[in-house]
C-alpha cells in the first residue's frame, strides 16, 4: 500500500484526525503527511474539518474523507487490482496486461483514420476520463498533453500506471508514446511525444 492509501485507510478508522495524529500514527514526518494531504485534499479525496482546539495558538485542522459514503475501499481495492493485473507475466493475457487494460478504457482505435482527426477524437476520449488533454504539433512530431492523473488516489508508488498512459496513447495512434515528462516525478503535467 502506499504512503496515501495508509492515510485514507487511517482517517477510515479514525476520522477527524490531525496532521500530527496522522505522522505519530503512520510513524512519518509532518512534512510528508503534510504534502499527501494536500494531494489528497487537492484531488477530492479529503475534506477538513473546523480545528480542535489544544490550548494556544490555531486549532490544528483535522481530515476525513470526502465523497460517497466517505469510504477508501474503492482506491485501496483498485490499487490491489492493478498491482496484481500490471505483475502478471506477459503471457498471461494475449497482448499483455497493461495493453489489455488500455484496450478496455478506450477500445480498438479506428482504422485508416488520420492523424489529425484521431487526435483530437483522442483529446475528446481522454477529457471523458478525467486527463485534462491536449495535443500540439511540435518540430519532432505531436505531444500529447495530460494536464491531470485521473488516478491520483492510487498512483503513487505506481509506475505501471504511467506505462499504462504510453501505452494506450500508443494503441490510439498507431505510435510509440515517448514520456517527455511526468506527474509522477514531479513534473506539471504528463507529456509524451508520438514517435512513428
Amino acid at each position: 500500500m502506499s504512503t496515501r492509501d495508509d492515510i485514507l485507510q487511517h482517517l477510515a478508522e479514525a476520522p477527524g484526525s490531525t496532521a500530527t495524529q496522522l505522522s505519530q500514527a503512520l510513524h512519518l514526518g509532518p512534512a510528508d503527511i503534510r504534502h499527501h494531504l494536500a494531494a489528497l485534499l487537492r484531488s477530492g479525496r479529503l475534506r477538513t474539518l473546523p480545528g480542535a482546539a489544544a490550548g494556544r495558538g490555531r486549532p490544528a485542522r483535522r481530515f476525513e474523507l470526502a465523497g460517497p459514503g466517505r469510504t477508501a475501499e474503492l482506491p485501496l481495492l483498485c490499487g490491489i487490482l492493478f498491482d496484481l493485473l500490471a505483475g502478471l507475466p506477459q503471457t498471461a493475457l494475449p497482448e499483455g496486461p497493461l495493453a489489455a487494460i488500455a484496450r478496455r478504457l478506450l477500445g480498438a482505435a479506428a482504422e485508416n483514420e488520420k492523424a489529425v482527426p484521431r487526435l483530437n477524437r483522442l483529446v475528446h476520449q481522454l477529457q471523458a476520463l478525467g486527463y485534462a488533454p491536449a495535443w500540439e504539433a511540435r518540430a519532432q512530431g505531436p505531444v500529447i498533453i495530460l494536464g491531470r492523473c485521473p488516478y491520483e488516489a492510487i498512483r503513487a508508488d505506481r509506475p505501471a500506471l504511467c506505462d499504462l498512459d504510453a501505452i494506450l496513447l500508443g494503441q490510439q495512434t498507431g505510435t510509440t508514446a515517448q514520456p517527455l515528462e511526468r506527474l509522477a516525478a514531479g513534473g506539471r503535467r504528463c507529456v509524451f511525444r508520438l514517435i512513428p
